[in-house]
């Protein structure tokens, strides 16, 4: 497959993905807010570096490495998405926002209104991912190999470029996304 959908807007009920096999695509620094990835029969390899995947759903989607790539979550912002039933193994999480206790008001705030994005997202449910999903191949948020569990898992972290509160979180992004849309 290896298909570039990096910096892709798709987001809620009108936008789907379904029923295909999307291995090795590159969704990097993708807006893909609510959307439904369970359907998709395979997302071997796929890269979501720096994605925003808030209150999206990969429910029994079992992840593998493709020719030798992991499929990457890193810098991916991940609150109250669902990894019910779904195993990760050749999985990076690193510096991934997953957040397993809900907060009040929980949302994530969109950097640039340039983008012609919402100002900020919701999500009414915690990331739903357990240790048990987790294995000795899977890269933890903080680096360390799997099974992940405790603070390797829950990432809670507010600094000022996490995606815990903010998206895009690199600069480089940003100024990506500025100029595609501007461009």
């Amino acid at each position: 497959m290896l298909h570039n959908l990096s910096f892709t807007t798709l987001w809620g009920a009108a936008a789907s993905i379904t029923e295909t096999s999307m291995i090795g695509t590159n969704f990097s620094n993708a807006f893909l807010y609510e959307m439904d990835f369970s359907t998709v029969s395979d997302l071997a390899g796929v890269n979501f570096t720096g994605a925003l995947l808030v209150a999206t759903s990969f429910e029994g989607i079992h992840f593998n490495a493709y020719n030798g790539a992991n499929v990457s979550y890193a810098g991916a912002a991940l609150q109250g998405t669902s990894f019910v039933n779904c195993t990760l193994t050749n999985v990076d999480l690193t510096n991934s926002a997953i957040v397993l206790t809900l907060l009040e008001n929980a949302s994530v705030n969109i950097v640039s209104e340039s983008l012609g994005l919402p100002p900020s997202v919701s999500y009414s449910q915690p990331t739903q991912l357990t240790t048990a999903q987790t294995y000795s191949s899977t890269i933890c948020d903080f680096g360390g190999q799997g099974p992940c569990s405790g603070s390797t898992l829950d990432t809670p972290k507010e600094p000022a470029q996490c995606p815990s509160t903010q998206w895009p979180v690199s600069q480089s992004a940003l100024s990506s996304w500025t100029a595609r849309k501007t461009g």
